[in-house]
């Protein structure tokens, strides 16, 4: 075994071990993740979606390029998969940044995961204007519009809590909501009902582990999950060139 291999093969292990450390808490749990950099694809697994009805792609000045819905048809759909099911007793994290162009006067769902079934999950600004995670029982702050806000909504199924997070900060807790049913994903709007956002969403993820407050935090503060998953990728290609 050569000198060079080894000091490449040693420094590779380090680099590797330091990437997998700083990263794991952003990854560890991961179903889906869409950053809207250009398209509606999953970047992480494989639920992409497509843009249907007033749905667009644009670019914005503080995010970059992000998913932009009219409130009145826009939104993207990603199937059904079960891996994206939920019930009282599992823990889940879904977020968002979220841009809120007005308050409506009606309901506005950012995402939803099977809403023509009954037992859904989601992320909503209500009729009467308030933050929502997980359910329709779990009403949070008033939402402020225009202005990029993170929102979670975290449900540990051990503890049998829902929380609601606003740019890192709890804003609601109580119980856990049941998401079992079997119906598409959807970003912006809810299969079967008139519930459509009208504003700009980012960087959409569905874990399926409750994320601690310092993990949302993190995410609240800006870190990027692609720059977590890039650099382990790159690093696979390194060395199997060094091989």
């Amino acid at each position: 075994m050569s000198h060079r291999f080894l000091v490449a093969f040693t420094v590779f292990i380090f680099v590797a071990f330091t990437f997998t450390v700083s990263v794991a808490d952003l990854t560890d749990g991961l179903i889906a993740y869409w950053p809207f950099n250009g398209d509606t694809n999953d970047a992480f697994g494989d639920h992409d979606g497509v843009l249907v009805g007033g749905a667009s792609l644009v670019a914005d000045n503080t995010r970059g390029s992000v998913l932009n819905v009219d409130g009145v048809s826009g939104h993207v759909e990603v199937p059904h998969a079960a891996d994206m099911v939920f019930a009282t007793s599992d823990s889940y994290t879904i977020a968002a940044w979220v841009y809120l162009e007005e308050l409506t006067g009606s309901w506005q769902t950012i995402m939803a995961k099977s809403r023509d079934q009954g037992d859904h999950y989601g992320l909503w600004i209500t009729d009467s204007g308030e933050w929502m995670g997980g359910g329709w029982e779990n009403r949070g702050s008033n939402a402020v519009a225009q202005v990029w806000v993170h929102f979670a909504y975290v449900q540990d199924g051990t503890a049998s809590s829902g929380t609601s997070y606003i740019d890192g900060e709890v804003d609601w807790s109580g119980g856990p909501r049941n998401g079992t049913g079997l119906g598409n994903f959807w970003i912006g709007g809810a299969d079967s009902v008139v519930e459509f956002f009208k504003g700009m969403i980012d960087d959409a993820i569905v874990y399926n582990r409750a994320l601690a407050a310092d993990e949302i935090g993190q995410l609240a503060s800006g870190a990027s999950i692609l720059a977590a998953v890039e650099p382990i990728a790159k690093l696979t290609t390194t060395w199997g060139s060094i091989k």
